[in-house]
């Protein structure tokens, strides 16, 4: 009665596919992946697909009599049937071994509009929290659409002709990267990619929510949509900053008031009401938020305005879901890590997460000064998710008032690591730092140190030279 008129071919399309795993050899491994038990409707196959997964995996031959003798071992009763009939029976129903993957699809679909037909009849606890179930209920939608079949083998000539692809896609400009905000790592690296986690470590007011708010705007000028969510600051702190990039005004002036007169405030007004406003960026400034509204904010934001980056400030800031006791603090930032990680693939869009470092980075000394990867707080599970991680590093935060190696003040000095690039070059960019507009700018000729050798480049050479 559930599957309607399908129900006999059902019936068949299983037999099918359990017929021909009895009957050749290779045909369990080309069903593994595609379906397991559950796609079976009917209880019998249900058992028997399991034993054959069992069997599989302990390395057993299978055919009908030794399905049999396992089945017997495990005590495991067919509902009013003989096994070895019910197995010959299986067997009939084999025509041909050829679509043996195009019935695996049909059992995955019938799964699929089974429980997507279980759910909107469930009805709802009306004593439950409500977020939690909606929580629930997307994750058992995520989880019936989730699990698409994938080829899992690609010959030589398709792995070229999807690269020749890839650079065709870029070459007509339907494969952006997105900028970083700084033409030379955009020169030498190509920007951020969608899909990627990007991780800026840095320590407390060294300008971690600074740079992000620099990249939002660099973004925003290329026509992104960018996201900002801030558990740290408000919603007025973050328009004071980034009212301040764009408009190259001092941050206090505008967060305080500060202005000299009316006539400057009435500039700084015709200013913003004439670009700032017009920027798509768009924040959001709760507190206590889990990795599952991030998830939830994204995915609103994607489907009422589109959303090409999410800048998530910070990720020690993120709560855990359910609090559970037995995981410590390592364990719950690696499934926040992940989280984001899954994130920007499942939206195909860059993950910008800002992070604390350790205390331990503020006691190397000389050249060992600037941060490293294991300064990432918590780093086990970062490192490996990320795929960019950048680290933001100012000597006059560090207590270094001048440069140890050119004698010069580090008040307006910063720099920018890239310590991992996942398909990249990691290198070492100086910038400049204003701190009165907290504003991060890039020098006008760029040098930066990769692998012993010299990387150069300038705002109006496209060339990079080693």
């Amino acid at each position: 009665k559930l599957m309607g008129e399908g129900f006999t071919y059902l019936e068949d399309a299983e037999a099918a596919v359990l017929g021909i795993c009895l009957l050749e050899k290779s045909a369990f491994g080309r069903t593994y992946g595609l379906i397991d038990e559950n796609c079976f409707y009917f209880k019998d196959n249900q058992i028997i697909y399991s034993c054959l997964k069992e069997m599989n995996g302990n390395g057993i031959p299978i055919d009908i009599i030794t399905v049999c003798e396992r089945m017997a071992e495990k005590k495991a009763e067919l509902s009013g049937k003989n096994c070895a009939w019910y197995l010959a029976r299986l067997t009939s129903f084999v025509v041909s071994s050829f679509h043996l993957e195009y019935h695996c699809l049909l059992l995955k679909k019938m799964l699929r509009r089974r429980e997507l037909e279980k759910l909107t009849h469930s009805g709802i606890d009306l004593y439950a929290d409500e977020k939690e179930q909606a929580y629930k209920l997307s994750d058992k939608i995520s989880n019936i659409l989730g699990n698409e079949v994938k080829q899992d083998w690609y010959s030589m000539d398709e792995l070229m002709f999807n690269l020749l692809m890839h650079q065709e896609e870029i070459r007509r400009g339907n494969k952006v990267f997105i900028t970083t905000g700084f033409k030379a790592i955009d020169k030498l690296n190509g920007g951020f990619s969608p899909g990627q986690l990007i991780v800026i470590g840095a320590r407390p007011a060294v300008g971690k929510s600074a740079l992000a708010g620099l990249m939002a705007i660099a973004m925003s000028k290329e026509k992104k949509v960018v996201g900002m969510i801030s558990l740290e600051m408000n919603n007025t702190e973050i328009a004071s900053r980034l009212a301040s990039v764009d408009s190259d005004i001092e941050f206090s002036k505008i967060h305080r008031n500060l202005f000299v007169d009316e006539n400057q405030h009435r500039k700084f007004y015709d200013f913003i009401t004439k670009n700032t406003i017009n920027h798509s960026i768009y924040v959001s400034d709760k507190t206590k938020v889990d990795i599952n509204e991030i998830k939830a904010k994204a995915s609103k934001l994607k489907f009422r305005h589109g959303l090409d980056v999410l800048i998530v400030d910070y990720l020690q800031l993120i709560d855990t879901i359910g609090g559970n006791k037995n995981y410590n603090r390592e364990q719950e930032v690696a499934k926040i890590s992940r989280g984001l990680k899954l994130l920007a693939m499942d939206l195909q869009i860059p993950v910008i997460v800002l992070c604390q470092l350790n205390r331990s980075v503020t006691a190397r000394k000389a050249k060992d000064r600037y941060p490293q990867l294991s300064d990432l707080r918590e780093s086990g599970a970062i490192e490996q998710d990320a795929d960019v991680v950048l680290m933001l590093h100012r000597d006059w935060m560090s207590g270094y008032e001048i440069h140890p190696e050119t004698g010069e003040s580090t008040q307006n000095k910063a720099d920018i690591l890239g310590v991992k690039w996942r398909n990249g070059a990691p290198f070492h960019l100086e910038i400049d730092f204003d701190p009165q507009k907290m504003k991060f700018m890039e020098k006008s000729r760029s040098t930066f140190g990769h692998m012993n050798q010299q990387i150069m480049t300038n705002e109006n050479n496209d060339d990079i030279t080693f």
